[in-house]
């Protein structure tokens, strides 16, 4: 089922509950077939959104309980340190943590060194003026004024979202568990998602120089995100293209100058470490890093067992390249399908935001909460999605839920009373879940794009075909 006109009030995310809880839908009986359909008119009625809203708030309530406990934790710990060391006039990608950590009495465990970006320092180098708690809950302040912006621009859409479905999509963006990891670290992918759905926006109304502005800082900012430059390029958004590079460039030289090029070149030498980071309450041989590449490299230890030898090593490597170059044409691809400069509902833009994602060379389970970009869409689709890209949406998000909730409070009491490896088996599996989910979002993304380039090719066919009949019903 993946003609577009067919889809248009069966769409996951709810957009067919805003009709389905006033009236039957005109598709009658394919409806009731529907179970995304029933699915999104069950999670539209009052009971529901009460009890999202409720399971919602004792959410909040709960991650706000834990917060005055992660202070002195990653990753804020790190953020602060390394522009604490910016502040007293040292390179933080050089200087080691040891001292600092002990004098502020901050965690460092296993990160000796800066690993953000230089304009991402510059960025947050103003909290080193502030006492370590007050810079803390001011960051954390910021992110939650950062998601509920991002949420009003994603659910703005008045001829898409209803008000029960914006209460409800509200309700299970807080319930998303990247978004609750991504306070308990107090991280900086929400700022990304802002810039990324006001870059949307931007492009909504034609303004593709500011969006371009946009991607580039985001760029800037956290680096991956510049993988949507191959978006513009197959897209033929030449002049989005020109201002990203040009904001790029011109953000380059402001970061060069107010940091200095001694500071800002030693950044490079910590991304090749990057990737060998590990959570440090599981082993060396398990990382909690959910991009595409050390996925496929933990499956692969899993089939065939780690095996330090060369020959090993280079098929190990061979296969992960192999998955992410895979991975990076079925993206482009995808694309190619659309018209260039013709994205309905923002369809491919969704797909590479993922991928961005998963061909990052790290990318913890936080870097998620950029996922609320394609599911948005898919919710509000004007022209439908596809059973299968709505399905694989609602998968994404059980998964992530059914291996977040319960697992994570076991680990941590498996941790607390019996130490690191009893409950490294607990993480693993929770982590893998984060895997398995960031892949059937990607799946539910390619299958949105590619259903629609066949649906309105489907639909013009079906069109020229009554145009034909109708011409010669005229000349008998």
């Amino acid at each position: 089922m993946s003609g577009g006109s067919l889809q248009t009030d069966q769409t996951f995310g709810l957009r067919s509950a805003n009709d389905a809880s006033g009236h039957e839908l005109m598709n009658g009986s394919q409806h009731r077939q529907d179970a995304p359909a029933r699915l999104a008119a069950a999670l539209s009625r009052l009971g529901a959104i009460v009890a999202l809203w409720i399971c919602a708030l004792m959410t909040v309530l709960n991650l706000g309980s834990q917060l005055p406990a992660r202070a002195t934790h990653w990753d804020f710990s790190i953020y602060y340190m390394s522009v604490a060391l910016l502040h007293e006039g040292q390179n933080p990608y050089t200087t080691d943590f040891g001292p600092i950590s002990q004098r502020l009495g901050l965690e460092a465990g296993e990160i000796r060194r800066a690993t953000d970006p230089p304009t991402f320092l510059l960025l947050m180098k103003p909290l080193a003026l502030m006492p370590e708690r007050v810079a803390y809950y001011t960051w954390v302040s910021l992110n939650t004024g950062f998601l509920a912006l991002a949420l009003l621009l994603l659910l703005r859409r008045a001829r898409a979202f209803q008000a029960k479905t914006v209460l409800v999509l509200s309700a299970l963006a807080l319930l998303y568990p990247p978004v609750g990891w991504h306070f308990l670290n107090a991280q900086s992918k929400i700022l990304l998602l802002l810039l990324l759905v006001t870059m949307m926006r931007l492009m909504e109304r034609g303004s593709d120089r500011t969006a371009g502005l946009c991607l580039a800082a985001a760029g800037l900012l956290r680096i991956f995100p510049l993988l949507l430059i191959g978006y513009l390029f197959v897209q033929r958004r030449w002049t989005m293209l020109v201002w990203t590079l040009i904001g790029l460039t011109a953000g380059g030289l402001i970061t060069l100058g107010l940091l200095g090029a001694s500071y800002t070149l030693s950044y490079f030498d910590t991304v090749r470490a990057l990737g060998a980071q590990h959570v440090p309450w599981m082993s060396s041989e398990v990382s909690a890093n959910v991009a595409l590449g050390p996925a496929v490299s933990r499956l692969l230890s899993f089939i065939l067992g780690s095996n330090p030898h060369l020959p090993m090593g280079f098929f190990r490597h061979a296969v992960v390249v192999g998955a992410q170059t895979a991975l990076f044409c079925a993206t482009v691809l995808a694309t190619a399908k659309l018209k260039p400069g013709e994205d309905p509902d923002w369809r491919a833009l969704s797909l590479w935001v993922i991928a961005s994602v998963l061909l990052s060379p790290t990318a913890w389970v936080y870097y998620m909460v950029l996922f609320l970009i394609p599911f948005a869409q898919l919710a509000g689709s004007t022209s439908g999605a596809s059973q299968r890209a709505q399905w694989a949406a609602i998968l994404s998000y059980l998964v992530i839920v059914a291996t977040s909730v319960p697992l994570a409070p076991i680990a941590g009491i498996v941790y607390a009373r019996y130490g690191r490896e009893p409950a490294r088996w607990f993480m693993s599996m929770m982590v893998e879940g984060w895997s398995v989910s960031a892949i059937l979002a990607y799946l539910a993304a390619y299958w949105f794009t590619v259903d629609a380039s066949s649906s309105r090719k489907e639909a013009s066919d079906h069109q020229g075909r009554v145009d034909e009949f109708g011409s010669a019903c005229i000349s008998r």
